[in-house]
């Protein structure tokens, strides 16, 4: 009898004990919302360090924010561990939706998992308090951030509303944001196609930092993200679709008070700010593109700008039978990129052969400048002085609203004669194509082997030496055809191609990168760097360019086999980097040292062994 009591005793005793150290896991939401309407769903783990946590899909809803939080919670005189995870959610449609089970793997390896979840959506004024699924109202210790349409936007500016057809026009895009919230990183920017103009993107674009402007009688923190150059190819109204931008932003949080002066203590040493991810686009912009004045001078060929207009010959005095270059070089600004070649006249007893044209364009906010140089080649066949009509071209200047007409000096040739060309016959009227081949006799083909001349027909044929040869060419022969199947095979294989060129890639993308550190510029450095990475992980993980943001190469890269302390590097070198590149901020690291973390990490990459 003793003995039961004093069990009994010691049982009362450490009921509480027992149960303080309870483990749970549950998840919290409302059973209904009305469509439009955020909403929390929130995870809990208690009394138990987490070591992974993995969420369900959120099908239905789109993903407004997710936070994770460790706090201490005290609890009728009991202090309890809580880890939460925290997703505002907003429905995208009516119906009703399931929201799976999450799991999440103690420190003790213990795996627990949640009930699935089933939320109804509904019409707006036709949901009923928000109560989750363990039957208590979800009071929220936390207020939901809002970001108003005009607190985080993204917007393209024209330099100009009308233009005329192949006239340059400059396209800025910016990202605005309110002061009070904090840029995390761009995800991504897709920028559109450009129908209906020629596009140009310019990569010497202005200071990545922040500035400040006055935009519909607000103040903004602008980053200027891209500029381009368009050209209209039509008249008419232009549209130029907008472009869609993935961004991560900081707001400041907003706690409820509990009542519990500790609990509103520790909920506040929970973090002062909540990472909020935005898809922006931008507004469609409109150009009214203006038709070239007619009537359009014969000699017109579609350049518009201002331009120069140069010419020079090499040899200055050319010789029978040997070539020559017309070199014409075209300076100016406007739309180089689509000049066509100017037409020279020959004299008739001259060899034409077809032109080949180079450009050297430098693409800035001012527009495209530079210049194009054609070089036409020709064969003199006769001795005499000849005169070259001036090269002529007709460019319209906007700025005029005329055209103009350049040309060149007529270029002054004398031909001398060649050293295989036999004196010319007055009054011939032998072709010129016979002209040119007098003295020249037909020739057999010659070997030479160990200072011995051979014909075709001699000892050497059917020789030692002969099958000798015969057999190496065969046997090359046979080796090529082997190599040149290897090559194409492993060229079939597209993504083992992509795989095993990333490092190569990357290699070349650090070796610019360093190029723009030693010449101390430090954006260029971080734009180059930031290509280098990203670059590295789409080819290596085999990622389409839609798909490169963090979250799916930290899942990739799991898949892959790197381990935890790698992904974590990978993703706290590149948020460093993006916060340098588009906020200046001071991450207390130098250039050298973001570069060699770079080659180490991807060093380290191309060690991990696959997961099969």
């Amino acid at each position: 009898m003793y003995r039961d009591k004093l069990i009994l005793l010691l049982f009362i005793c450490f009921l509480p004990i027992c149960l303080f150290a309870q483990t749970s896991f549950t998840v919290s939401a409302p059973s209904s919302v009305e469509l439009g309407q955020q909403f929390k769903v929130v995870f809990e783990l208690r009394n138990a360090s987490e070591k992974r946590f993995s969420a369900p899909k959120f099908e239905g809803f789109d993903i407004l924010f997710a936070s994770s939080d460790v706090a201490m919670i005290r609890e009728n005189n009991r202090t309890e561990t809580l880890n939460t995870h925290t997703y505002v959610l907003l429905p995208k449609s009516k119906g009703k939706f399931t929201i799976g089970a999450a799991t999440v793997v103690t420190s003790d390896n213990k795996s627990l998992r949640t009930k699935a979840t089933q939320i109804a959506v509904v019409d707006k004024g036709r949901s009923s308090r928000n109560t989750d699924h363990g039957g208590k109202t979800a009071e929220a210790t936390e207020e939901l951030p809002t970001l108003g349409a005009q607190d985080v936007f993204v917007r393209i500016e024209l330099n100009k509303s009308k233009a005329y057809e192949q006239e340059e026009v400059i396209a800025t895009y910016k990202l605005y944001i309110d002061p009070k919230l904090r840029l995390r990183q761009v995800e991504s920017v897709r920028y559109p196609e450009f129908e209906g103009f020629v596009s140009q993107p310019v990569y010497d674009t202005p200071e990545r930092g922040f500035v400040i402007e006055k935009y519909n009688g607000r103040y903004y923190n602008v980053v200027f993200l891209q500029q381009w150059v368009v050209l209209a190819q039509r008249p008419g109204q232009l549209n130029i679709s907008p472009a869609e931008i993935e961004v991560e932003v900081s707001l400041p949080r907003k706690l409820k008070s509990t009542g519990d002066p500790m609990q509103d203590f520790l909920n506040a040493s929970r973090g002062g700010y909540l990472n909020l991810k935005r898809h922006l686009k931008t507004s469609p912009a409109a150009l009214t593109v203006i038709p070239l004045p007619l009537p359009k001078p014969a000699a017109f060929d579609g350049a518009v700008g201002e331009y120069m207009i140069k010419a020079s010959v090499d040899p200055q005095q050319p010789a029978t039978g040997e070539a020559m270059t017309v070199r014409v070089e075209i300076n100016g600004r406007g739309n180089i990129k689509l000049l066509k070649e100017p037409k020279i006249q020959f004299p008739e007893s001259f060899d034409t052969y077809d032109p080949k044209a180079k450009s050297d364009i430098q693409v800035s906010a001012g527009g495209s400048t530079g210049s194009k140089v054609i070089e036409y080649y020709a064969v003199p066949n006769r001795v005499g002085s000849y005169s070259l009509p001036p090269v002529e071209m007709v460019f319209f200047d906007p700025a005029t609203k005329k055209y103009k007409r350049i040309a060149t000096d007529p270029i002054q040739l004398k031909v001398k004669k060649g050293k295989e060309l036999a004196p010319a016959v007055a009054g011939s009227s032998a072709p010129r194509e016979n002209v040119r081949l007098q003295g020249r006799e037909p020739s057999l083909p010659r070997f030479e082997i160990d200072g011995s001349t051979i014909l075709p027909g001699s000892a050497f044929a059917f020789s030692p030496l002969y099958w000798s040869c015969y057999l190496l060419v065969l046997s090359l022969g046979v080796l090529c055809y082997f190599l040149v199947r290897q090559k194409r095979k492993m060229e079939a294989d597209i993504d083992g191609t992509r795989k095993r060129r990333a490092a190569k890639l990357a290699l070349e993308h650090l070796t610019n990168a360093r190029n723009r550190m030693q010449a101390g510029e430090e954006r260029s450095f971080y734009d180059a760097l930031l290509t280098a990475l990203w670059g590295y992980l789409g080819d290596k993980l085999l990622l389409p360019l839609s798909d490169l943001k963090q979250d799916k190469v930290e899942e990739k890269l799991q898949a892959y086999g790197a381990e935890v302390s790698l992904i974590a590097r990978w993703k706290a070198l590149i948020q460093e980097l993006e916060f340098a590149r588009f906020a200046s901020v001071d991450t207390g690291k130098k250039m050298e040292d973001f570069y060699q973390e770079a080659a180490q990490l991807i060093d380290l990459t191309e060690k991990v062994k696959v997961q099969p």
